[in-house]
């Protein structure tokens, strides 16, 4: 029987951070070894817990010149962004960098390539919320960074203001499904949204069930509620307009 591989210690180390790699986490070069360092910025020189390539920040010894503070309370542990903790400026040349790379290893030296169009902020129409029942009820939010756990948020940069403020609409609305395991695929229409409820099927859910959710989904503004893209309660149909043109969306589209 061969003996059970054992896990090399973990080290602690103060490494500057040298640039940014394809995932959005801060690389360090030590004795030839490249570190992984999650929520860190080139130039910055970090304490850090390390054991194999991956590292995480104890401290945060000197910021360094593309460091900038996130915009959100739940960065660092939400794990629906990442690269908040760098400059805007930063960003945008590094998304153009990637491009860059992409076509080098192409083979395509020297393209013309432009500069990154930036997407603003609060413009997000469709977001997947996900869904845990406790004893105290129900908690709305998304998977935090590389963990199945959930991080409730109350406030969010990228959704549009009309979802962000039906958040509390659509966590009454999720205590009224019936069933235990499931995700909520929201968009934000022009006339309301349509939400549809992931891992779920028509037959889940009973007369009461429905009497309930009608009730529910009219409190949140909710023009359509289906499960895995089945309707289950309709008010109108909803609609998106797409270059002046109004487009009426299937479920979970």
């Amino acid at each position: 029987r061969r003996p059970a591989k054992r896990d090399a210690p973990a080290r602690r180390l103060d490494v500057e951070i040298d640039s940014i790699g394809a995932r959005g986490d801060g690389a360090a070069h030590v004795d030839g070894q490249t570190i992984h360092v999650p929520l860190t910025a080139p130039g910055d020189i970090v304490r850090i817990e390390t054991q194999g390539d991956r590292g995480r920040i104890i401290e945060l010894i000197s910021a360094g010149p593309h460091r900038a503070p996130p915009p959100c309370v739940h960065f660092g542990k939400c794990g629906g962004c990442s690269m908040q903790q760098v400059s805007r400026t930063f960003y945008l040349r590094w998304k153009q960098g990637r491009v860059v790379e992409a076509l080098e290893r192409a083979g395509l030296d020297g393209a013309d390539v432009a500069e990154t169009v930036a997407i603003a902020a609060a413009t997000r129409r469709r977001a997947e919320f996900s869904v845990a029942r406790t004893g105290d009820g129900v908690r709305l939010g998304f998977h935090r960074r590389h963990s199945r756990e959930l991080e409730e948020v109350e406030a969010c940069e990228i959704l549009h203001p009309d979802l962000l403020a039906r958040l509390g609409d659509i966590k009454a609305l999720a205590a009224a499904i019936p069933t235990r395991a499931f995700d909520l695929l929201v968009t934000a229409c022009d006339n309301g949204l349509d939400i549809d409820i992931r891992r779920a099927s028509f037959d889940d859910f009973g007369a009461s069930d429905i009497a309930k959710l009608s009730k529910a989904a009219q409190l949140a503004r909710c023009v359509r509620l289906s499960a895995s893209g089945e309707a289950l309660l309709s008010f109108a149909p909803p609609v998106v307009t797409v270059d002046d043109i109004p487009v009426a969306i299937p479920p979970g589209a």
